[in-house]
């Protein structure tokens, strides 16, 4: 991304810090650097397109064209935080809280 915004990211971390359930004493080391200039004039506008975070793969086993096991995970995942947020038997889980998913591969088929 390329701006000449100022940003104060530290607030920005605390504020979400706390949205997000946490309340304890945060030390935030902001470091962020101007793009270096071989990046820079690799891609004329707009910054740098090499950042990016790749999972999986493309597959039609579901109609995301995501692996099963992720779309089962994600499902949990939501599920979690849905109950920490609308149900107070689950008021003590953070958002930490990681869903977890084992499965086996059995000829090219999911095996739960």
């Amino acid at each position: 991304m390329t701006t000449t915004a100022d940003v104060d990211f530290a607030k920005i971390a605390r504020e979400v810090y706390k949205k997000i359930g946490y309340d304890h004493d945060l030390d935030i080391m902001v470091k962020i650097v101007k793009q270096s200039p071989d990046i820079a004039q690799g891609v004329d506008t707009g910054g740098a397109g090499d950042q990016g975070i790749m999972y999986g793969y493309a597959t039609d086993e579901t109609k995301e064209f995501m692996p099963e096991s992720v779309v089962k995970v994600h499902a949990l995942a939501k599920r979690l935080e849905d109950l920490r947020n609308n149900d107070a038997r689950f008021s003590w889980m953070r958002r930490m809280a990681k869903p977890r998913l084992a499965c086996m591969m059995e000829k090219y088929h999911l095996c739960w």
